[in-house]
C-alpha cells in the first residue's frame, strides 16, 4: 500500500482518487445521498502508518461537501485491550466494535435516513 499510494501523484494515487470522485458524482447526478464511513484497520494494533490515504479521503469529503464519518476515534480507547477484537487470535470486530459503529452511524446519520 505505500509503495503504490504513498506519493499523492503516483499514477494508482490518481486513480484511486478520480475513482472516487467518479463515485461521487455519479451520486450527486443522480441526487443520491451519499456518506462515507472509514472503518480502517488501526483499531487493530494502533499502526497508523497508513492514515495518510484516511487523510486524502477525509479532504476529499470536505471539498465536495460530503458527510464522512471516521471511526478512529471512536476506536481508540479500547486499543489497548484488545476489547474490539473477535478473540485473541482474531482481528474482526467484536460486538463491541460492531456497537459502536452502529451508535456513530446512527448519530452521524440518522437525520438524513428517517427524513428521505
Amino acid at each position: 500500500m505505500l509503495a503504490r499510494f504513498g506519493d499523492p501523484n503516483s499514477a494508482s494515487s490518481l486513480a484511486a482518487k478520480e475513482a472516487l470522485q467518479k463515485f461521487i458524482s455519479i451520486c450527486k447526478e443522480r441526487g443520491l445521498p451519499l456518506g462515507i464511513v472509514i472503518f480502517g484497520n488501526s483499531y487493530i494494533d494502533g499502526d497508523s502508518s497508513l492514515d495518510f490515504l484516511i487523510e486524502r479521503v477525509l479532504e476529499l469529503c470536505k471539498q465536495e461537501a460530503i458527510t464522512c464519518l471516521d471511526l478512529r476515534s471512536t476506536f481508540a480507547p479500547y486499543q489497548e485491550d484488545r476489547k474490539l477484537w473477535a478473540n485473541r487470535a482474531d482481528a474482526h470486530p467484536a460486538p463491541l466494535a460492531h456497537r459502536l459503529v452502529a451508535d456513530r452511524l446512527m448519530d452521524t446519520f440518522a437525520e438524513v435516513w428517517l427524513t428521505r
